[in-house]
């Protein structure tokens, strides 16, 4: 009799160690990663941008069959220093992602890159390209579910983005280099460090998008 009741317990313990196993595979949370994108934004490269504090210079190299420029500040401590859009219009409350391809420069490994609406509703991100990483990403006011990423693409390219829903009915891309001296939401600020990056103009993009 003894026997049997032992039994049953070992039985029952089985099955209870069954369900548990079961009921953890079934709440796994599933990762949804598809991204869809909606609408795609290019720009017209250099000279259509405007600069503060920085030169934008062709120089003699291609990849990926595009032509190379070098950002350089020439504006040490008397001003920001960057290249930007003029003024897109967008869909407000939307998800949009900006995105350039950057090689470091001699100078300076870090590169900045922000999608702005009207001050302070902003995203902003700063880019190590010596080790392919994201040091920081911040987001400004309004703009929410901020991100950041960096894909290598061989050779020290880097194409980097960042990604924002959007406060605003129109927006500006900022870009260019930065030093480890500055926060990421104020790395075009002024400094008396050399900065450069070289990047690829025509890679230039606003993309809206959407996850799914």
């Amino acid at each position: 009799m003894k026997k049997v009741f032992f039994a049953l317990i070992i039985i029952t313990a089985l099955a209870c160690k069954n369900d548990k196993k079961e009921t953890d595979k079934a709440i796994e949370p599933i990762e949804i990663t598809k991204k869809e994108v909606l609408t795609s934004i290019k720009f017209p490269a250099y000279p259509g941008w405007g600069k503060v504090g920085i030169e934008i210079t062709e120089i003699p190299e291609m990849f990926s069959n595009q032509k190379v420029y070098e950002l350089a500040r020439v504006s040490k401590t008397s001003k920001s220093s960057f290249a930007h859009t003029q003024n897109i219009p967008v869909n407000y409350a939307s998800i949009y992602r900006a995105s350039i391809i950057v090689k470091k420069g001699k100078a300076s490994n870090l590169f900045g890159l922000r999608i702005s609406g009207a001050y302070p509703d902003r995203v902003d991100a700063v880019f190590n390209l010596e080790n392919g990483t994201v040091k920081g990403v911040v987001k400004g006011r309004d703009f929410e579910n901020e991100s950041a990423n960096i894909e290598p693409l061989g050779n020290d390219w880097y194409k980097c983005s960042v990604t924002a829903e959007v406060a605003a009915d129109e927006v500006k891309i900022i870009f260019g280099p930065t030093t480890r001296a500055m926060s990421v939401n104020g790395w075009e600020g002024k400094t008396n460090i050399d900065c450069n990056s070289y990047i690829l103009p025509l890679s230039l993009a606003l993309e809206e998008i959407s996850f799914e």
